[in-house]
Parts: structure tokens; C-alpha cells; sequence
């Protein structure tokens, strides 16, 4: 594959202009989901005119300024009423609805998030809280979107109401919808709090200018096109930013899925495609192909018909979608790729769907960085890299070891403001302009990044040897059973890191397929395995003890595994 110059899209410099720019298109379906049963259509036309009466209902009522959390699950309204936010002078705070309770009113509260729009399943948990959160002036419940008229009536007394008396507040009034004005794009926007437990995680402020320069560079190096289907939760910045709002500048259509039950079906209602997803989607896809082939019979000739395609394209003849049809079938039938970040993918599943021929578009951010930092493109990628830098920024390799890896770090537009009253924090990570991400990672041949690893994690052995535990582990996730697995240091009695050990879960069905019966069989078989796995690595990359699990690791909302909470000894 050879790069090509970048695609043309949408600049716009204000929420408003995006908005703007994709109602010319009147009739085009931006988004499709579920009220119930009843399939519902929004034009891009219908979704400016709506955002823009929630809006002036904001105005009308005095709240379109200061911080405004938001909290619920994926549906239009939390678009509806995200979007509306950007447009006005407020400033939205997106929260983790999968937080520990505790976790959550630390956020609404430190945020200083002055009202707090709530989906219909929060209500209990707002109306117990509301003592404790007292500098929230206004609850704000909204329902799922119903084609019904607003109400006529409206109570906003008190401090609970709900969107729809908002939305008929806004048009009893005389306010004005809100036009387009001068606009301090270096405003903060979007307060996004990164990962952490209660008192820890950090307020990420992002601007205007921040998000609209990475979704135009994003756009510029991978063309989404036609209908996604989207399923990661709209608190996180991959989702709001690279999925919604990079989807709105595309003007593709937007299909919202309901629940983790309802993906596979409405892979093959709405066939997308494209989607973005993190590694563990891929994961369960690439688990549930392989499951159904087993259980048809089909899974040596799949195995075979694999071989023969991969042998085929190196001639250039692409049989993928007639070979692999019945596979594809379950994802829609009209994907055709896969987009993916949230953490490092193993290149055995870039591989294997790359053979099936829904290749994996790989991209990297990180939430201070609006999030995108860097992506592979539509037809020029590579599964064992993070892609090319998006175009505005510039990233250098922070002291570089003799193989060329050493720290990320991002300047550019795209670049947080800082983190919320923190200032601490902000001079830690932004040093002399540059955003040092924490990752470390090098540049291949071809220009494009490859990740290692985060910092935090390197160990560093007695022998002064550096070691990414994320690499080893690649290696052994390959192993038929492993479901989850950790490598981390051996320490001797004077605590200096001398080898390695692996942790591993291995699920109870998938033992009980292989026959292991018990602790010591499930070491010997991944002993054995491990081996062969990493036969081609240096001595001091060798697995030296492994433990087994019987419980799966504890993991973030995002699914990622939380390797400080890793027991060294089980």
C-alpha cells in the first residue's frame, strides 16, 4: 500500500457553522434509531432546526451558560440535547453513567456543573442525591425522543423538571433563536474526565478550536462515507467527537444502537458501513465467528478458505466477499471497514479480518488531545501500527532509546486548554507546548507510528532491559483459551525486577473444551503454549511463572483491565 493525498472535507471553525453547513442537505437521514418499536428518521435539516429550538430554550430559561453535566445511556436525546449544548454558551460535562456512585457525584461536583440532564433511568439516583449535590440549581429529566407534540403546559419550579417542559418554556418565550454571533472558539466546550476512582481523575478541558481541528484532521486522513452504526458510549471523547461529530461533518447517517444486546441485530437492520469500536468488540466478534463455525462444522474449511484467499490476493485476486459472504452477512453485508482505538489491538484479529475482508482501520488518541493524535487511512494502513499523525499536528518521539522508542508527545490545535483547576497536573503533562501522552511508542519506515505501551507500565529489569508488557502479552492473548491476561515483574528480596510472570484467566467453558480440569493442568497447557508462543524472543522476554485466575480482572468502564489492582500473588 502506498499513502495518497488527503481527502477533501468539511472545515467549519463553530458548532453552529457544522450544523449549518449539513442542514443544506435537507432531506439526508443523519440519524436512524428506535422509539420503541417504531423506526424513527432525522434529516439533517430536522436535527439543526431541533438543536436549535433546544437552544433557545436554554437561553429563555437562563441556562445556557456555566457547566452542564449530562447522564445517561446512548439515544438522540443525549445528542439532542450534547449538541445543543456546544451550540450555546455552556459548557457540556459528559459523565460516565457506568461510574461507582460515588465516583459520579464527585465528578457532577468538582465539575461544578450547576444542572445536570439525566436520562429517565437516573431519576432515582438524582432524587436521592440532590442534598448532596448543592450547587446543582436544576435536574433536568429527559425522556426518549417521542414524535408527539411538546407539552403546553410547563412547571419549572423547584429544582427538577424535565426537557420537554424546558422545550415548551423556550417557545412561550419571545427569545430569539440564537444566530450566528462572534464566537470565542477558544472557549472551554467540553469538560471530559479521564478515567480514575473518586478524587483522582482529572477534568480535561477542551475548546472549539480543539475539537473542530481534530475532527477536520481525522476526516482528512480516513473518509467516512454512507451509514455507521454506533455503539461506544457517547461520555467518551472517541465516541462524542470521532464518531457523532466527525459523523456530522461527513454527513453520513448515524444509527444509534440501544444495548450490547441489540448490536448483531441491528448490524443486520441498519448495515452499516463502517463502525467505530475498541479491541474488545473485536475480540467478542472474532470469538463468536469462530464458536459458530465450530458448531456448523465449518471450522476447517474455514480455516482452509483462508489460506487459499490470503494466497490469492498476493496475486491480486480479491475472492473475500464471495468466500467469506455468509460471515460478512452478520455484520450487515455492506461493511467495509472496521474502525478502532481505546487501546492496542493484537495483530492476529487485525489480521484475520483483514483475511475475511473487513479490514481494521486503526487510529490512536487520547482524551487531551480531542482525542485523535494519529490514523491509519481507508487504503493505506497497517494493523501493527497507529497510523500517520493527523494533519495540524506535529509529534516527535521523546527521548528515543537505541531502538527508537521514547514518549508521544502531540503539539497543535488539538492540544487540551488543561485540566480543570489543576493547574499541577497541567504543567506535568504540557511542557514548553508539547503534550506528553504517558505512551511510548517509534516511527516505522513508512512514516506511520507504532504503540509499545504506556510509561507507567515499561518494566525495567535488574539487567537494565526495558520490557512492554502490552507486547507479551499479544503474544500469549493468541493462545487458544486465554480470555485476559497480565504479565508484570518478579521482584527479588532486595525488590529489583528480575523476570517476568503471567496472569492468566482462562473462562470455564473453554477449559472445560481442552479437558483442564484444575490449576496445575491449566499451567502445564499454558506452559507449553506460552513457549512455543514466544520461541522467536530474547531470553529476557520468556514468561518465568504463570498464574491462573478464576475470576476475570477487574476492568474500567471502557473495558480495559485496571493493572494497578492486579494481585501479584493469588
Amino acid at each position: 500500500m502506498k499513502n495518497y493525498p488527503n481527502y477533501n472535507c468539511l472545515k467549519f471553525d463553530t458548532f453552529r457553522e457544522l450544523i449549518d453547513k449539513a442542514a443544506a442537505l435537507e432531506d439526508k437521514a443523519a440519524f436512524r434509531f428506535k422509539d420503541g418499536e417504531k423506526a424513527v428518521e432525522i434529516s439533517y435539516k430536522e436535527f439543526r432546526d431541533e438543536v436549535l429550538k433546544l437552544t433557545r430554550a436554554f437561553a429563555a430559561m437562563g441556562i445556557d451558560n456555566g457547566h452542564i453535566a449530562i447522564v445517561g445511556e446512548n439515544s438522540y436525546r443525549w445528542i439532542n440535547v450534547f449538541m445543543s449544548l456546544l451550540n450555546s454558551n455552556a459548557t457540556a460535562v459528559p459523565v460516565d453513567k457506568e461510574l461507582p456512585e460515588e465516583d459520579m457525584l464527585n465528578v457532577i461536583s468538582s465539575s461544578d456543573s450547576h444542572i445536570v440532564f439525566y436520562s429517565e433511568s437516573f431519576e432515582e439516583f438524582m432524587q436521592k442525591n440532590c442534598d448532596r449535590l448543592k450547587n446543582v440549581e436544576l435536574f433536568v429529566k429527559f425522556s426518549p425522543w417521542r414524535e408527539a407534540e411538546i407539552k403546553k403546559e410547563h412547571n419549572t419550579e423547584g429544582r427538577f423538571t424535565t426537557l420537554d417542559d424546558v422545550l415548551s418554556f423556550g417557545e412561550a418565550s419571545d427569545t430569539p433563536i440564537p444566530g450566528i454571533t462572534q464566537r470565542d472558539t477558544n472557549a472551554v466546550k467540553l469538560i471530559v474526565y479521564t478515567s480514575g476512582t473518586t478524587g483522582l481523575a482529572k477534568g480535561v478541558m477542551l475548546t472549539e478550536k480543539n475539537i473542530s481541528s481534530c475532527v477536520f484532521g481525522g476526516i482528512s486522513l480516513a473518509k467516512l462515507e454512507g451509514r455507521c452504526l454506533s455503539v461506544l458510549p457517547y461520555h467518551h471523547t472517541y465516541a462524542s467527537v470521532c464518531d457523532i461529530i466527525g459523523g456530522l461533518a461527513s454527513h453520513v447517517t448515524i444509527c444509534i444502537n440501544e444495548t450490547l444486546r441489540t448490536v448483531l441485530p441491528n448490524l443486520k437492520e441498519y448495515k452499516p458501513n463502517y463502525m467505530f469500536l475498541v479491541p474488545r468488540y473485536l475480540e467478542v466478534f472474532h470469538e463468536r465467528i469462530w464458536k459458530e463455525a465450530e458448531r456448523t462444522g465449518k471450522a476447517n474449511l474455514l480455516r482452509r478458505m483462508i489460506k487459499v484467499s490470503n494466497l490469492l490476493l498476493k496475486v491480486k485476486i480479491d475472492l473475500r466477499k464471495v468466500f467469506f459472504k455468509s460471515v460478512r452477512a452478520a455484520f450487515g453485508g455492506e461493511l467495509e471497514f472496521l474502525m478502532c482505538g481505546g487501546a492496542l489491538l493484537r495483530p492476529d484479529l487485525g489480521d484475520f479480518f483483514e483475511s475475511i475482508g473487513l479490514p481494521v482501520v486503526i487510529g490512536y488518541g487520547i482524551t487531551e488531545c480531542s482525542p485523535l493524535v494519529s490514523a491509519n487511512r481507508n487504503k493505506f494502513y497497517d494493523v501493527r501500527s497507529i497510523g500517520l499523525p493527523i494533519p495540524g499536528i506535529t509529534v516527535k518521539i521523546s527521548n528515543p532509546n537505541e531502538e527508537g522508542i521514547g514518549e508521544i508527545a502531540v503539539k497543535g490545535p488539538s492540544v487540551m486548554k488543561g485540566y480543570y483547576k489543576n493547574e499541577e497536573a497541567t504543567r506535568d503533562a504540557i511542557r514548553d507546548g508539547w503534550f506528553y501522552t504517558g505512551d511510548y511508542g517509534c516511527v516505522n519506515e513508512k512514516g506511520q507510528l507504532a504503540m509499545k505501551g504506556r510509561k507507567k507500565d515499561i518494566i525495567v529489569l535488574s539487567n537494565g532491559k526495558n520490557i512492554y508488557p502490552e507486547e507479551i502479552e499479544g503474544y500469549i492473548a493468541t493462545i487458544p483459551a486465554v480470555s485476559e491476561v497480565v504479565v508484570y515483574s518478579l521482584e527479588n528480596n532486595v525488590g529489583d525486577e528480575t523476570a517476568l510472570c503471567a496472569q492468566v484467566y482462562i473462562a470455564p467453558e473453554d477449559a472445560k473444551k481442552l479437558s483442564l480440569k484444575n490449576a496445575e493442568e491449566k499451567i502445564a497447557y499454558l506452559s507449553a503454549k506460552i513457549k512455543e508462543k514466544l520461541a522467536s524472543l530474547p531470553s529476557y522476554k520468556q514468561i518465568r511463572r504463570i498464574v491462573v485466575r478464576e475470576i476475570e480482572f477487574e476492568k474500567t468502564t471502557t473495558k480495559k483491565i485496571i493493572r494497578s489492582k492486579v494481585p501479584k500473588t493469588l
